[in-house]
Protein backbone atom coordinates (compact mmCIF):
# COMPACT_ATOMS: atom_id res chain seq x y z
CA UNK A 1 0.00 0.00 0.00
CA UNK A 2 1.39 3.48 -1.15
CA UNK A 3 1.79 6.11 1.17
CA UNK A 4 -0.41 8.11 -1.12
CA UNK A 5 -3.31 5.66 -1.43
CA UNK A 6 -3.10 5.08 2.61
CA UNK A 7 -3.79 8.88 3.26
CA UNK A 8 -7.02 8.06 0.17
CA UNK A 9 -7.97 5.88 2.42
CA UNK A 10 -8.14 7.75 5.81
CA UNK A 11 -9.64 10.63 4.07
CA UNK A 12 -12.27 8.75 2.26
CA UNK A 13 -13.08 6.96 5.48
CA UNK A 14 -13.46 10.12 7.34
CA UNK A 15 -15.62 11.85 4.59
CA UNK A 16 -18.28 8.69 4.80
CA UNK A 17 -18.32 9.06 9.05
CA UNK A 18 -18.77 13.03 8.06
CA UNK A 19 -21.63 12.12 5.93
CA UNK A 20 -23.31 9.94 8.20
CA UNK A 21 -23.17 12.22 11.01
CA UNK A 22 -24.27 15.11 8.65
CA UNK A 23 -27.43 12.68 7.93
CA UNK A 24 -28.42 11.26 11.29
CA UNK A 25 -28.75 15.11 11.95
CA UNK A 26 -30.63 15.90 9.78
CA UNK A 27 -33.13 13.23 11.10
CA UNK A 28 -33.02 14.25 14.46
CA UNK A 29 -32.81 18.63 13.93
CA UNK A 30 -35.70 19.42 16.15
CA UNK A 31 -36.19 22.41 13.77
CA UNK A 32 -37.79 19.27 11.89
CA UNK A 33 -39.09 16.87 13.95
CA UNK A 34 -39.40 18.64 17.56
CA UNK A 35 -38.29 15.53 19.26
CA UNK A 36 -36.59 15.53 22.58
CA UNK A 37 -36.08 19.50 21.98
CA UNK A 38 -34.81 21.42 25.14
CA UNK A 39 -36.45 24.53 26.24
CA UNK A 40 -33.95 26.96 24.97
CA UNK A 41 -34.19 25.46 21.45
CA UNK A 42 -38.12 25.36 21.63
CA UNK A 43 -37.72 28.96 22.86
CA UNK A 44 -36.07 30.01 19.22
CA UNK A 45 -38.18 27.71 17.07
CA UNK A 46 -41.25 29.64 18.37
CA UNK A 47 -39.85 32.50 17.75
CA UNK A 48 -38.44 31.56 14.37
CA UNK A 49 -42.36 30.99 13.27
CA UNK A 50 -43.68 34.94 14.18
CA UNK A 51 -43.80 36.73 11.29
CA UNK A 52 -41.48 38.57 9.08
CA UNK A 53 -40.87 41.97 10.62
CA UNK A 54 -43.26 41.37 13.35
CA UNK A 55 -41.35 42.36 16.47
CA UNK A 56 -41.08 45.91 17.32
CA UNK A 57 -39.43 45.02 20.92
CA UNK A 58 -37.77 41.91 21.85
CA UNK A 59 -36.97 40.85 25.08
CA UNK A 60 -33.77 38.68 26.12
CA UNK A 61 -33.14 37.27 29.75
CA UNK A 62 -34.35 34.00 31.78
CA UNK A 63 -37.79 33.08 33.85
CA UNK A 64 -38.20 36.62 35.46
CA UNK A 65 -38.55 37.91 32.44
CA UNK A 66 -41.12 35.30 30.98
CA UNK A 67 -42.94 35.87 34.19
CA UNK A 68 -42.70 39.64 34.10
CA UNK A 69 -43.40 41.27 31.03
CA UNK A 70 -46.72 40.76 29.12
CA UNK A 71 -46.77 41.44 24.98
CA UNK A 72 -50.40 41.07 24.85
CA UNK A 73 -51.60 43.67 27.40
CA UNK A 74 -48.82 46.08 25.61
CA UNK A 75 -50.31 45.93 22.09
CA UNK A 76 -53.87 46.13 23.29
CA UNK A 77 -53.09 49.92 24.81
CA UNK A 78 -50.24 51.16 22.73
CA UNK A 79 -50.39 49.07 19.58
CA UNK A 80 -46.66 48.04 19.20
CA UNK A 81 -45.28 44.40 19.51
CA UNK A 82 -43.47 43.12 21.51
CA UNK A 83 -41.93 39.81 22.21
CA UNK A 84 -40.39 37.59 25.30
CA UNK A 85 -37.47 35.59 24.06
CA UNK A 86 -36.38 34.41 27.16
CA UNK A 87 -35.77 30.82 28.70
CA UNK A 88 -35.33 29.23 31.93
CA UNK A 89 -31.86 29.96 33.49
CA UNK A 90 -30.65 31.44 29.95
CA UNK A 91 -27.10 32.24 30.13
CA UNK A 92 -25.41 35.16 28.16
CA UNK A 93 -24.63 33.36 25.91
CA UNK A 94 -27.64 31.86 25.11
CA UNK A 95 -28.73 35.70 25.07
CA UNK A 96 -26.52 36.44 22.30
CA UNK A 97 -27.85 33.59 20.14
CA UNK A 98 -31.32 34.63 20.76
CA UNK A 99 -30.74 37.80 19.89
CA UNK A 100 -28.94 36.74 16.41
CA UNK A 101 -31.39 34.31 15.45
CA UNK A 102 -34.54 36.78 16.04
CA UNK A 103 -32.64 39.02 13.64
CA UNK A 104 -32.81 36.54 10.88
CA UNK A 105 -36.24 37.44 10.43
CA UNK A 106 -36.85 40.39 12.88
CA UNK A 107 -35.99 44.48 12.55
CA UNK A 108 -36.87 45.20 16.65
CA UNK A 109 -36.59 48.81 17.39
CA UNK A 110 -35.74 48.08 21.02
CA UNK A 111 -33.73 45.15 22.64
CA UNK A 112 -34.61 44.50 26.33
CA UNK A 113 -32.24 42.79 28.99
CA UNK A 114 -33.33 41.36 32.02
CA UNK A 115 -29.78 41.68 33.33
CA UNK A 116 -30.13 38.33 35.99
CA UNK A 117 -28.45 36.90 33.41
CA UNK A 118 -25.22 38.54 34.12
CA UNK A 119 -24.29 36.85 37.28
CA UNK A 120 -25.31 33.52 36.07
CA UNK A 121 -21.87 31.72 35.55
CA UNK A 122 -21.08 29.31 32.94
CA UNK A 123 -17.91 27.30 31.74
CA UNK A 124 -16.50 28.38 28.44
CA UNK A 125 -16.97 24.82 27.09
CA UNK A 126 -20.63 25.19 27.84
CA UNK A 127 -20.88 28.18 25.46
CA UNK A 128 -18.33 26.64 23.03
CA UNK A 129 -20.34 22.90 22.94
CA UNK A 130 -23.89 24.27 21.56
CA UNK A 131 -22.43 25.81 18.82
CA UNK A 132 -21.00 22.39 17.93
CA UNK A 133 -24.06 20.38 18.66
CA UNK A 134 -26.50 23.51 16.32
CA UNK A 135 -23.84 22.10 13.95
CA UNK A 136 -24.32 18.48 14.09
CA UNK A 137 -27.85 18.13 16.57
CA UNK A 138 -27.11 14.20 16.70
CA UNK A 139 -24.57 15.12 19.58
CA UNK A 140 -27.22 16.66 21.39
CA UNK A 141 -30.66 14.65 20.47
CA UNK A 142 -28.58 11.44 20.30
CA UNK A 143 -32.11 10.16 21.79
CA UNK A 144 -34.17 11.40 18.98
CA UNK A 145 -33.87 8.34 17.28
CA UNK A 146 -36.01 6.12 19.42
CA UNK A 147 -38.86 8.20 19.11
CA UNK A 148 -38.73 7.26 15.25
CA UNK A 149 -38.38 3.19 15.28
CA UNK A 150 -40.62 2.64 18.64
CA UNK A 151 -43.93 4.35 18.58
CA UNK A 152 -44.85 4.23 22.16
CA UNK A 153 -41.40 6.18 23.30
CA UNK A 154 -42.74 9.30 24.56
CA UNK A 155 -40.39 12.42 25.11
CA UNK A 156 -40.51 15.11 28.12
CA UNK A 157 -43.08 17.59 26.58
CA UNK A 158 -41.76 21.53 26.63
CA UNK A 159 -44.88 23.43 26.49
CA UNK A 160 -44.71 27.17 26.90
CA UNK A 161 -47.83 29.44 26.74
CA UNK A 162 -48.62 31.30 23.80
CA UNK A 163 -48.81 34.72 24.55
CA UNK A 164 -45.33 35.79 22.43
CA UNK A 165 -43.02 34.79 25.30
CA UNK A 166 -45.21 35.83 28.27
CA UNK A 167 -45.94 32.92 30.72
CA UNK A 168 -48.68 33.18 32.83
CA UNK A 169 -49.58 32.09 36.42
CA UNK A 170 -52.28 33.24 39.14
CA UNK A 171 -51.05 31.38 41.93
CA UNK A 172 -50.21 32.99 44.92
CA UNK A 173 -47.30 32.10 47.60
CA UNK A 174 -46.64 35.23 49.22
CA UNK A 175 -43.30 36.61 50.50
CA UNK A 176 -42.28 38.49 53.70
CA UNK A 177 -41.11 41.56 52.51
CA UNK A 178 -37.60 42.27 53.50
CA UNK A 179 -34.72 45.15 53.01
CA UNK A 180 -33.14 43.38 50.29
CA UNK A 181 -32.46 46.54 48.65
CA UNK A 182 -30.77 47.92 51.56
CA UNK A 183 -27.61 49.97 50.53
CA UNK A 184 -24.66 48.11 51.02
CA UNK A 185 -20.64 48.66 50.10
CA UNK A 186 -20.77 45.15 49.24
CA UNK A 187 -19.86 44.35 45.58
CA UNK A 188 -21.06 42.06 43.02
CA UNK A 189 -18.88 41.18 40.11
CA UNK A 190 -19.92 40.60 36.82
CA UNK A 191 -17.57 37.55 35.25
CA UNK A 192 -15.21 38.47 32.45
CA UNK A 193 -17.26 36.05 30.36
CA UNK A 194 -20.44 37.48 30.89
CA UNK A 195 -18.97 41.31 30.53
CA UNK A 196 -17.76 39.72 26.86
CA UNK A 197 -21.22 38.54 25.83
CA UNK A 198 -22.90 41.75 27.15
CA UNK A 199 -20.45 43.81 25.48
CA UNK A 200 -21.20 41.54 21.90
CA UNK A 201 -25.17 42.67 22.70
CA UNK A 202 -23.95 45.98 23.01
CA UNK A 203 -22.25 45.83 19.55
CA UNK A 204 -24.95 43.93 17.83
CA UNK A 205 -27.39 46.18 18.66
CA UNK A 206 -25.37 48.97 17.56
CA UNK A 207 -24.76 47.28 14.21
CA UNK A 208 -28.52 47.02 13.71
CA UNK A 209 -30.06 50.39 14.98
CA UNK A 210 -31.54 48.97 17.93
CA UNK A 211 -31.67 50.44 20.82
CA UNK A 212 -30.61 48.75 24.31
CA UNK A 213 -32.86 48.67 27.30
CA UNK A 214 -31.84 47.38 30.68
CA UNK A 215 -34.70 46.16 32.72
CA UNK A 216 -34.49 44.51 36.19
CA UNK A 217 -37.95 42.79 37.05
CA UNK A 218 -38.68 42.74 40.94
CA UNK A 219 -37.40 39.56 42.99
CA UNK A 220 -36.25 39.60 47.04
CA UNK A 221 -34.63 36.20 46.12
CA UNK A 222 -32.31 36.93 42.98
CA UNK A 223 -31.52 40.44 43.49
CA UNK A 224 -29.78 43.24 46.24
CA UNK A 225 -28.52 46.41 46.18
CA UNK A 226 -24.94 45.25 45.10
CA UNK A 227 -25.99 43.46 42.12
CA UNK A 228 -27.99 46.95 41.19
CA UNK A 229 -25.06 48.60 41.89
CA UNK A 230 -22.46 46.38 39.61
CA UNK A 231 -25.25 46.90 36.96
CA UNK A 232 -25.17 50.99 37.31
CA UNK A 233 -21.33 51.34 37.01
CA UNK A 234 -21.43 48.92 33.17
CA UNK A 235 -24.29 50.88 32.03
CA UNK A 236 -23.04 53.90 32.59
CA UNK A 237 -19.87 53.32 31.09
CA UNK A 238 -21.74 52.74 28.66
CA UNK A 239 -24.25 55.16 27.99
CA UNK A 240 -27.16 52.53 28.29
CA UNK A 241 -30.41 53.28 30.03
CA UNK A 242 -30.95 50.80 32.78
CA UNK A 243 -34.23 50.61 34.82
CA UNK A 244 -34.22 49.06 37.65
CA UNK A 245 -37.60 48.28 39.32
CA UNK A 246 -36.55 47.15 42.89
CA UNK A 247 -35.27 50.55 43.81
CA UNK A 248 -37.15 52.63 46.02
CA UNK A 249 -40.82 50.10 45.00
CA UNK A 250 -41.92 52.14 42.11
CA UNK A 251 -44.55 49.57 41.24
CA UNK A 252 -45.95 48.78 44.52
CA UNK A 253 -45.61 45.66 44.40
CA UNK A 254 -47.09 43.13 47.20
CA UNK A 255 -45.09 40.58 47.83
CA UNK A 256 -48.00 39.06 49.90
CA UNK A 257 -50.23 38.64 46.64
CA UNK A 258 -47.78 39.65 43.60
CA UNK A 259 -45.85 36.47 43.99
CA UNK A 260 -46.19 32.84 42.80
CA UNK A 261 -43.23 30.86 44.42
CA UNK A 262 -42.55 33.41 47.63
CA UNK A 263 -40.62 36.13 46.38
CA UNK A 264 -38.47 34.56 43.34
CA UNK A 265 -40.80 35.16 40.53
CA UNK A 266 -43.58 37.82 40.00
CA UNK A 267 -47.23 35.89 39.11
CA UNK A 268 -49.65 37.70 36.85
CA UNK A 269 -50.57 39.90 39.36
CA UNK A 270 -47.34 41.82 39.32
CA UNK A 271 -46.76 41.23 35.88
CA UNK A 272 -49.44 43.46 35.14
CA UNK A 273 -47.81 46.31 37.32
CA UNK A 274 -44.26 45.73 35.31
CA UNK A 275 -46.11 45.45 32.24
CA UNK A 276 -48.24 48.91 32.87
CA UNK A 277 -44.78 50.49 33.73
CA UNK A 278 -42.68 49.54 31.23
CA UNK A 279 -45.55 49.78 28.23
CA UNK A 280 -45.40 53.54 29.29
CA UNK A 281 -42.13 54.30 29.18
CA UNK A 282 -41.56 52.00 25.87
CA UNK A 283 -44.80 54.13 24.39
CA UNK A 284 -43.31 57.88 25.87
CA UNK A 285 -39.92 57.51 25.15
CA UNK A 286 -39.39 55.08 22.01
CA UNK A 287 -40.81 56.16 18.03
CA UNK A 288 -42.74 52.70 18.35
CA UNK A 289 -45.57 52.26 15.63
CA UNK A 290 -49.17 51.61 16.47
CA UNK A 291 -50.37 48.33 14.53
CA UNK A 292 -54.22 47.98 16.22
CA UNK A 293 -55.65 48.95 12.81
CA UNK A 294 -52.88 47.03 10.01
CA UNK A 295 -54.55 43.84 8.89
CA UNK A 296 -51.16 42.64 8.17
CA UNK A 297 -51.17 42.53 12.39
CA UNK A 298 -54.32 40.86 12.55
CA UNK A 299 -52.83 37.39 14.58
CA UNK A 300 -52.81 39.85 17.39
CA UNK A 301 -55.82 41.36 17.71
CA UNK A 302 -56.76 37.02 18.08
CA UNK A 303 -53.63 36.16 20.32
CA UNK A 304 -55.24 39.48 22.63
CA UNK A 305 -58.95 37.94 22.26
CA UNK A 306 -57.34 34.61 23.34
CA UNK A 307 -55.38 36.33 26.79
CA UNK A 308 -58.56 38.34 27.99
CA UNK A 309 -60.12 35.20 27.70
CA UNK A 310 -57.38 33.24 29.69
CA UNK A 311 -57.18 36.17 32.57
CA UNK A 312 -61.11 36.98 32.33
Amino acid sequence: MTEKFKYLKIISFAAVILAIILALSAIVDPANTRAGVDKFDKVVIDASKEDENSMDVVVLGDSEAYRSIIPPEMYEKYGFTTYVGASPSQKTYQSCDMLEALLERQKPKVCILEPNVLFRNYSLISSVLPKMEKKFPIFKYHNAWKGLVDSDYEYEEVTFSSFKGYRYTDDIKAAKKTDYMMKTDRKELISSTNLSDFNKICDICEKNNIELLIVRTPSIKTWDYAKYDAVRTLTEEKDITYIDLNLDDPLGIDWSKDTYDKGDHLNHYGAVKVTEYLGEYLHKNYDLPDHRNDDNFSSWDKMVKKYQKKVG
